[in-house]
C-alpha cells in the first residue's frame, strides 16, 4: 500500500475515534475532524508533489534511503580487518558415528 492509502486510512480512523469520543460535543468534534482532514490533505498533496518531482524515489517508497542508512550504520565503529588463519570446515559425521561416512 502506498503512503496516500496509509494517510487516508489513518485520517479516517482518527476522525472516527474523534467523533465517537466527542459525540456529546458535535461542534468540537467537527472542528477537530476538519483539522484532521486538512492535515491529511496536506500530507497527500505533499506526497503527490514529491512523486511528481522525484518519481524514482517515490516508486521505491523510501527503500533506497533505508538501505543507505543500514549500510552507513553498519560501517561505523567496525574493528580493523587483520590477517588471520581461516577456520577449517568441520568433518561430517553420518548416523553411525563414523567420520565422512566411511
Amino acid at each position: 500500500m502506498s503512503n496516500t492509502t496509509f494517510t487516508a486510512i489513518a485520517a479516517f480512523l482518527a476522525m472516527m475515534l474523534t467523533c465517537w469520543a466527542l459525540s456529546h460535543q458535535p461542534i468540537m468534534a467537527a472542528i477537530i475532524c476538519g483539522g484532521i482532514a486538512l492535515l491529511a490533505a496536506l500530507v497527500i498533496i505533499g506526497n503527490w508533489i514529491f512523486s511528481a518531482y522525484f518519481p524514482a524515489q517515490a516508486a521505491l517508497g523510501g527503500v533506497e534511503y533505508l538501505r543507505f542508512r543500514e549500510a552507513e550504520m553498519g560501517t561505523k565503529n567496525q574493528p580493523k580487518i587483520i590477517d588471520a588463519k581461516g577456520v577449517e570446515a568441520p568433518t561430517l559425521i553420518d548416523n553411525v558415528g563414523t567420520k565422512n561416512g566411511a
